[in-house]
C-alpha cells in the first residue's frame, strides 16, 4: 500500500471524469492514464507502484482508497496499447536468422527486412528453410512455416531464428507477451488468435499440434519456453534425444588369443565344471602326474586364466570364463 497525499486537490478536483470514490485501477492501460492525471502529485515512481495492492488518495476533505489489481500482460493485454490500435498487415520489424556452423564460432546473421505481412511471413520461412538444408537439416518447409506464423501473436517483436546442429535444430525466440499456456498450446483448438490475425494464419490454434504430431512421429521434440524478459522460444528438432531410461548397450570385449593345448583346455573346463580345485585333485581327476598338473597350472595362471584362493586352490578368473563360454 502507498499512501498519496493530494492536499491540494478538492474533493470537486478529484471527482472530474473518469475519477470517482473508490475507482479500481484494473489494467496498466488505466493506471497509465490515472498517473499522467495525478503525475505531478506523487512522491514514489510508477516502477515502484506496479506491486502495490492499494493506493490511499488523500484530498483536503477525505482520503480515498483505491484497490490496485494489476493484470498480468498476454496475448490481449499489452501494457503499452490495445490490439485495435495495431496494424496487422504490415510488419515493420526486422527478422534476424543466425546459422551456426557450430558453438565456437559466431553465428552468420541474415536479416529479413520490414514488409507486407504475407510476404514477410513467406521471406522468413524461405530463408530459415533455404539455410537450415544447405547446412544439412531435413526439417520440412511446412513446420518452419507453422512456427514462424506464431510471430503474429507477438506482432513480430524482437524476432531472432538460430540454426543449430546442422540445421536439424531451430530455435524461434521473439519478445512478444509471451506462451502461458505451453501445454494447451501444442493441443488442437486453443488458441489466443484474434480476427484481424486470421488475414494472415489459420487462427485456429492447429499450427503447434501439427509441428508435435510430425516431431513425435520421427522422435524429434518441440519445446516451448519463456524467453529471458519477456516472449516466447520455440524450439524444434528432428535430433534425437538419448533415452536415460533405455538399458546402455554393454561393450563387446574381445578376448585376447591365447594358444593352450589339449591339456590346459581340458583343466579349465574341468576347473569351470567342478569349482575350485587343488593340484591333488587334478591328479585324481586327470591322472596326470604331481609335476605335470603343477606346471599346467602354472601355466594357466601366467595367462590370467586361473588363480589361487584359499588352501591352494584354483578358480577361474573372468577372463578364464569367457574363454571356457567361448569354447
Amino acid at each position: 500500500m502507498i499512501h498519496v497525499p493530494l492536499s491540494s486537490l478538492s474533493d470537486e478536483d478529484f471527482n472530474k471524469e473518469p475519477y470517482y470514490s473508490g475507482f479500481h485501477i484494473q489494467n496498466y492501460s488505466l493506471f497509465s492514464t490515472f498517473v499522467e492525471y495525478f503525475g505531478d502529485y506523487f512522491e514514489y515512481p510508477l516502477s515502484n507502484m506496479i506491486s502495490l495492492s492499494c493506493i490511499v488518495l488523500e484530498t483536503r476533505e477525505r482520503a480515498y482508497i483505491l484497490p490496485y489489481m494489476p493484470q498480468e500482460p498476454t496475448y490481449s493485454n499489452f501494457p503499452d496499447s490495445s490490439y485495435e490500435q495495431y496494424d496487422y498487415s504490415y510488419v515493420d520489424a526486422i527478422a534476424r536468422v543466425a546459422l551456426y556452423d557450430d558453438m565456437k564460432s559466431a553465428p552468420r546473421i541474415t536479416k529479413v527486412e520490414p514488409a507486407s505481412t504475407n510476404e514477410f511471413i513467406e521471406r522468413l520461412t524461405t530463408t530459415v528453410y533455404d539455410q537450415s538444408h544447405l547446412a544439412g537439416g531435413k526439417i520440412p518447409y511446412t513446420l518452419i512455416r507453422e512456427v514462424s506464423e506464431n510471430f503474429i501473436h507477438a506482432r513480430f517483436k524482437e524476432i531472432v531464428v538460430s540454426i543449430l546442429d546442422g540445421g536439424n535444430t531451430i530455435r524461434f525466440a521473439d519478445q512478444g507477451p509471451g506462451i502461458r499456456e505451453k501445454e494447451k498450446a501444442q493441443q488442437p483448438g486453443f488458441s489466443s488468435a484474434i480476427e484481424p490475425m486470421k488475414d494472415y494464419i489459420r487462427g485456429v490454434g492447429s499450427g503447434f499440434p501439427i509441428v508435435k504430431d510430425y516431431l513425435d512421429d520421427r522422435e524429434g521434440s518441440i519445446i516451448i519456453e519463456d524467453n529471458i524478459v519477456s516472449g516466447a522460444v520455440v524450439t524444434i528438432s528432428l535430433v534425437r534425444k538419448p533415452d536415460r531410461d533405455a538399458p546402455r548397450e554393454q561393450p563387446i570385449r574381445v578376448l585376447p588369443t591365447i594358444p593352450l593345448s589339449e591339456r590346459e583346455r581340458s583343466f579349465i573346463t574341468i576347473i569351470a565344471s567342478e569349482g575350485a580345485l587343488g593340484v591333488t585333485d587334478l591328479v585324481e581327476i586327470t591322472g596326470n602326474a604331481n609335476s605335470t598338473t603343477y606346471n599346467t597350472l602354472r601355466k594357466l595362471e601366467e595367462a590370467g586364466l586361473v588363480e589361487k584362493v584359499a588352501g591352494q586352490k584354483r578358480v577361474l578368473t573372468e577372463l578364464g570364463r569367457q574363454l571356457v563360454s567361448s569354447l
